[in-house]
């Protein structure tokens, strides 16, 4: 008797689940900036006194900072999409829309990014910019900290002005600024449930097959922030049912191994893409607000390298394509080794 397949999760642009979702985190965002600003008094009182008491440079009040500077933009950020969708007569005028939607996105991104840089101190040194541009192009990015998400924005779109179609995790759709944004530029939200994997792929496959000449294709092979937790956790998986590749993540030390399945769906749907590999050393361990309490991130210098491949010299099947990827990912944690000796 042959099982059926599971139907697909509701498609999160649908009416009912947008509605339903912003209803819930739209007004959460709303009460935690209330609730921040009417607790400030005390809460940056216990900040300081923290501060005081552990003599770590100021890490507890700037940790204050950052999240008060957060809130404000993700306020920020609503207001301007909802003003762009006032003046586009309710998002009508899609084009329009589309384009003020990535501007918006831009500019909040790099003001978080601004602010973060400035309250943490970070000193950011870029090698290989010129290798970043031209699009179209694939930008496979490494992800291991709360602010690596910037970096993209940062030293490819607002750089080279290449708006990014990006694959990210479904879970960033309780972000209302994402939300909103999402809706009207192309992105696809991953729903990470292994038995939906088939309606997924086919689903980025599409997002890189309506790829523009000027639009580069976002991703984070990787799946989800390094952590020593995690790289344990994948290896075991691996061990148990893919001792093949087993060997490939324990070499590995401070990347997890690609999860190509993705990545090769963006191949699959934009073959004239070329591949930019977009690694960064200096950020590693902050993968929460938590692991900022330690206060090491004050003052890092944060290197950022990119590597280029013409979509000529890619490989043509998929499985050559899968080793490809862990050949490049093994030579991005190679570098970070290197950064960091």
């Amino acid at each position: 008797m042959s099982i059926a397949s599971p139907e697909p999760r509701s498609d999160p642009h649908d009416l009912g689940p947008r509605l339903r979702r912003r209803a819930v985190t739209v007004p959460l965002f709303w009460a935690a900036a209330l609730l921040y600003w009417s607790l400030a008094p005390l809460s940056f009182g216990l900040a300081l006194l923290a501060d005081l008491a552990r003599r770590r440079r100021g890490i507890a009040v700037r940790i204050w900072l950052f999240v008060g500077g957060y809130l404000a933009l993700h306020l920020y950020g609503q207001q301007l999409l909802l003003w762009a969708w006032l003046l586009t007569g309710f998002g009508s005028a899609k084009a329009r829309m589309a384009r003020w939607t990535y501007g918006i996105q831009r500019h909040w991104a790099g003001a978080l990014f601004e602010l973060a840089t400035t309250l943490f101190g970070l000193r950011w040194t870029v090698e290989g910019a010129e290798l970043a541009p031209p699009a179209p192009a694939l930008y496979l990015t490494r992800h291991a900290s709360i602010i690596d998400t910037l970096v993209p924005n940062v030293f490819v779109t607002a750089a080279n002005s290449i708006p990014l179609r990006c694959v990210v995790k479904r879970e960033l759709l309780n972000e209302p600024c994402l939300d909103i944004a999402g809706q009207y530029i192309p992105n696809h939200f991953v729903d990470r449930d292994p038995s939906d994997s088939e309606h997924e792929l086919a689903a980025i496959e599409a997002l890189a097959a309506g790829l523009d000449p000027g639009e580069g294709l976002l991703i984070y092979p990787e799946g989800t922030r390094f952590t020593e937790g995690k790289r344990c956790r994948v290896i075991a998986r691996l061990e148990q049912k893919q001792p093949e590749l087993a060997e490939r993540a324990v070499a590995l030390e401070h990347t997890l191994l690609p999860r190509p399945g993705g990545t090769l769906a963006l191949m699959r749907g934009a073959p004239q893409a070329d591949v930019v590999i977009v690694g960064h050393e200096g950020l590693g361990g902050f993968a929460t607000v938590a692991d900022l309490w330690s206060g090491e991130i004050i003052g890092r210098e944060v290197h950022v390298r990119f590597w280029r491949y013409a979509a000529s010299e890619l490989p043509a099947s998929d499985e050559a394509r899968g080793e490809w990827l862990h050949d490049r990912w093994a030579e991005l944690d190679a570098w970070i080794a290197s950064r960091k000796h």
